[in-house]
């Protein structure tokens, strides 16, 4: 978001903004985070708000993939959450979630270690032997930090922990920080 937001700062200057926060547990203030990368008074947030979605990160035992049956439920809930948010808007109804003091206090830690987390993750990304360079981690990989180089692909230290490679590579051949065998990848719904 730190790049999207500098990419585009003046066309979103003066607007009035949506904020959506995903996450898989609660961070507190992710929604009103984002608003920390402009400058004071350049927007007015009419909605922001937080959506619970199924957990991507599946190589860390601590935070395990959610079952099929899991996933859709929580899909479930956030499709029925977006329709009552798009009422409120459509309503005039102003709902800034994560702009409270308890909020702010929760999302604390996460504001910390994130930026350390990330810039860990950027030397972290192993491709294993097993990679068979077909490419498809490079076409997903929002950042370009991947590249197909001479049949082999290299990572460029951008990872942003989106784990859309680790996911999706067929041979399970990539890995970040947590290096063991990915065993079961989040294919979403």
């Amino acid at each position: 978001m730190r790049e999207f937001t500098t990419v585009h700062m003046e066309f979103l200057k003066n607007k009035k903004l949506i904020i959506f926060c995903t996450q898989m547990i609660f961070s507190g203030d992710g929604a009103r985070a984002f608003t920390d990368l402009f400058p004071r008074g350049s927007f007015e947030v009419i909605c922001a708000e937080h959506f619970f979605m199924p957990n991507n990160v599946c190589n860390f035992f601590i935070t395990p993939l959610a079952s099929e049956r899991m996933i859709k439920k929580y899909l479930a809930k956030a499709e029925r959450k977006m329709q009552l948010v798009c009422v409120d808007i459509e309503a005039g109804v102003v709902r800034k979630r994560g702009f409270n003091v308890i909020s702010m206090l929760l999302g604390l830690p996460q504001g910390i270690f994130l930026p350390l987390i990330e810039r860990k993750a950027r030397n972290s990304l192993k491709i294993t032997a097993a990679c068979t360079s077909c490419g498809l981690c490079v076409s997903v990989c929002p950042t370009k930090n991947l590249k197909l180089d001479n049949r082999s692909v290299a990572h460029e230290r951008k990872c942003t922990l989106c784990y859309r490679c680790i996911n999706l590579c067929p041979k399970k051949a990539i890995t970040i920080f947590f290096h063991g065998k990915v065993k079961r990848q989040y294919k979403g719904i």
